[in-house]
This record gives structure tokens, sequence and C-alpha cells, in this order.
């Protein structure tokens, strides 16, 4: 299972990847929406895993 993590906090993220890859799922990490629309154009996920307060927006708002 292929998943995006969408987290700017950059100790959060490291560590919820690396715990996510030790359990078998391929995780690509970012920091930023506008860093996970470029990811949506270039490869396919079966889930995100989203933070909802990030610098450049709501994570709420991206999601709808």
């Amino acid at each position: 299972m292929k998943l995006l993590l969408i987290e700017d906090e950059l100790a959060l993220s490291e560590a919820l990847a690396e715990m996510l890859r030790a359990q078998g799922f391929a995780v690509d990490a970012v920091a930023s929406l506008f860093s996970a629309d470029t990811a949506f154009k270039v490869s396919t996920y079966d889930a995100v895993l989203l933070d909802l307060y990030l610098p450049d927006g709501d994570g709420m708002d991206w999601l709808r």
C-alpha cells in the first residue's frame, strides 16, 4: 500500500514515515499542500495521512 504523508513538523514526519515503512508501507512524505499537489500529479496513492494545520493552508480545505 502506498501512502502520502503530509506533515510539516520534520521530526514527526520522519518518525511516522519510518514506523510505517517498518510495517511494510511505501511512504512519500511532503511538508506542504503545494508539495502534496505535485506528488499527486506524478504518483497514485492508496491513502493520505494529512496534517490539518499546514503553513500553506488548511488540510481540511485541501481534502475537500
